[in-house]
């Protein structure tokens, strides 16, 4: 992550002096600050993008792809609030107070140094930065970095200028319900909570039945179109909620997908973005093909039912990723008609790889959380990908989408 804020760093410098070094353009074009678009996925695997041998369409993606430089050799971390502090940071982590994320220490970490579950002020963000460096700064999405019951602050108090979204990890993709009950509360299990979302620190009732891509990427149009009225230069923090469970996504997007992933099963999945990812380039010849995972299921032990349901839950999770890549489709487009395109530095990234959760999984789920998600949410075949359904890919579909690793 460090190597990659430095190639942030180090591009907007070449490409403020490659704009300053054109010869014929405007003088206003010359001095212009370059503006930084940084898109971050949620949860998305290495093999889940068409660049990197995904059978899921990811036009607009590939665009940036072959355009610029695609990573095939990179680190990050794990878990969802780690990465995005070193993110902000190019910091440690831990000297970062984000040893692990907030609802999930090690008993014995609470409460030391470098645990504290929010990023601390051991450090400045690139949001402070450009911010000094007179852009506007601005996120829409998710936060997951503090200013929630443990502390810290929100996105206004590291720099940016303005901010929509949740603090917290997730939310229902359809409404305000949080992806996760209240695990202190005695009565958690049996009731569903609702998320919090603000506008810019107040808070903001958050409409019913407009999915999370098309409601995050509106409201960061508007901020850029905002910014781009008062000809100020801006940085865009456009975090995605996509692919992050609750898995759900519009039904006309599940429907293309479903056919596809019950033919192949998780090992045919596997197999098939193993085989583009090595065919592309994207991992060594020598590779070997990867063994069985036996914290997987098999395909074949799994009834015609359960065999339906696993395959229409990936199918929503491909419909995820395909909706992400038209929402930045949007955000490109809007870039190119006001005439900024040629003038912002696009970065994308995930933030960690695939969601391996899998609530009643023998070795490694959580009974609570089976629990509350039987009671409260709908687990029938039609109800996969509504408000209604609360479903994870689990560790099988995860595995099948991480290709070679």
């Amino acid at each position: 992550m460090k190597r990659i804020l430095s190639t942030i760093i180090i591009a907007v410098t070449l490409l403020s002096c490659n704009q300053t070094a054109k010869k014929g353009e405007q003088e206003s074009t010359q001095n212009q600050k370059p503006n930084i678009l940084l898109l971050v996925g949620d949860d998305i695997g290495f093999s889940d993008l068409g660049a990197y041998g995904s059978e899921i369409a990811t036009p607009n993606m590939n665009r940036l792809a072959d355009a610029g430089v695609r990573f095939t050799n990179f680190h990050a971390s794990p878990v969802f609030s780690v990465t995005r502090s070193i993110l902000m940071t190019g910091a440690n982590n831990i000297e970062m107070g984000l040893g692990a994320f907030d609802y999930s220490f090690y008993p014995p970490t609470k409460g030391q140094p470098g645990y504290e579950g929010y990023l601390t002020k051991n450090a400045v963000a690139i949001s402070e930065l450009l911010n000094d460096s007179g852009y506007d700064v601005y996120k829409s999405g998710k936060w997951h970095l503090g200013g929630e019951e443990l502390g810290g602050e929100g996105p206004l108090g590291w720099g940016f200028t303005k901010e929509f979204g949740i603090l917290s990890g997730g939310s229902n993709h359809w409404n305000d319900i949080a992806m996760t009950p209240d695990f202190t509360d005695p009565n958690g299990l049996k009731v569903k909570r609702k998320e919090h979302f603000t506008l810019n620190g107040e808070h903001y009732d958050r409409p019913e039945g407009v999915y999370s891509g098309e409601l995050y990427t509106n409201h960061m149009l508007d901020f850029i179109k905002e910014g781009h009225a008062e000809n100020k230069p801006w940085f865009a923090y456009m975090a995605f909620t996509t692919a992050h469970f609750p898995i759900q996504a519009p039904v006309s997007l599940i429907d293309k997908h479903y056919k596809g992933y019950l033919e192949l099963g998780y090992a045919g999945l596997k197999k098939s973005r193993y085989e583009k990812l090595k065919s592309n380039g994207l991992i060594t010849e020598t590779a070997t093909e990867p063994l069985f995972n036996d914290i997987t299921h098999k395909w074949e032990s799994l009834s015609q039912l359960e065999k339906e349901i696993q395959a229409r839950v990936m199918a929503t999770y491909a419909a995820m990723i395909e909706d992400q890549d038209n929402r930045t489709g949007e955000i490109l487009d809007y870039l190119k008609e006001s005439g900024q395109l040629d003038n912002t530095l696009i970065i994308y990234l995930t933030d960690n790889g695939p969601e391996g959760f899998e609530a009643t999984h023998p070795q490694t789920g959580n009974p609570e959380m089976a629990q509350w998600l039987e009671t409260q949410f709908d687990q029938s075949f039609d109800a996969i990908g509504t408000a209604e359904s609360e479903r994870t890919i689990g560790v099988s579909w995860a595995n099948a989408a991480t290709g070679g690793l």
